[in-house]
């Protein structure tokens, strides 16, 4: 006798949400029944995108939203060919939008690849008492290859003011992509500092263009992402 695995399933498959979400803020974390077999299932967030199982291999997802309301989650599971099997569905309320990660940040690249060589680093420019105010380094660091020497002069100098936040050389662990920096394909360090209570301007040193030295600033950009 030949059995319909299709049907089957169809059958046999619980088409559910387990539990209450859990609300964070402006993020909804939710989890749905397995699917069975090659059963798969998507889940319509009513802010125009969708959750799909394929990129849950857990069943459990969080999705944020960009603005405070009530949403109507609408779960839906297919068989093997995408024909809808059941459905669920449940009302989520956001109450607050999520506070913004922000963070001054250039990338390593900007400095190794101006259009004239960053021959050397010597100060920070920083934001203090709303003056712009340049801190030099304790010596000039050659501006080709002594990443880490930096790092450690402009956190001394931070330091040394009483500054809070957190310093991140590689900012792709926070799931955050426009703090990333990239050569190509490759994840490269940058200078990111999240949650400043410094305002953190520019990099300054000098640069070779044609054998001819000059003074040369790379601004820091202050971006924000939820």
């Amino acid at each position: 006798m030949f059995y319909n695995s299709s049907l089957l399933l169809a059958q046999t498959q619980t088409c559910g949400i387990v539990g209450t979400p859990t609300i964070d803020e402006c993020c909804a974390t939710i989890t749905v029944t397995a699917p069975l077999g090659s059963n798969t299932w998507d889940c319509k967030m009513l802010d125009g995108t969708y959750e799909y199982s394929s990129s849950h291999p857990t069943n459990t997802f969080t999705h944020c939203y960009n603005a405070i309301g009530d949403y109507d989650i609408v779960l839906t599971y297919y068989d093997n060919i995408g024909n809808p099997l059941c459905g669920a569905g449940t009302r989520i309320e956001i109450e607050e939008l999520c506070a913004d990660t922000c963070a001054y940040h250039l990338c390593w690249e900007a400095v190794l690849a101006n259009s004239c060589l960053m021959d050397t680093v010597k100060s920070i420019t920083l934001m203090i008492a709303g003056v712009e105010t340049v801190f030099n380094f304790s010596a000039p660091i050659e501006g080709t290859g002594n990443y880490q020497d930096i790092v450690d002069e402009i956190l001394d100098i931070l330091d040394g003011l009483g500054w809070t936040g957190t310093f991140k050389s590689y900012a792709g662990d926070i799931n955050k992509a426009i703090f990333e920096c990239k050569k190509g394909s490759d994840i490269i360090p940058g200078f990111t500092f999240f949650d400043s209570t410094i305002p953190i301007l520019s990099l300054n040193g000098v640069k070779i263009c044609n054998n001819v030295a000059s003074s040369l600033s790379i601004p820091f950009y202050h971006e924000c992402a939820y």
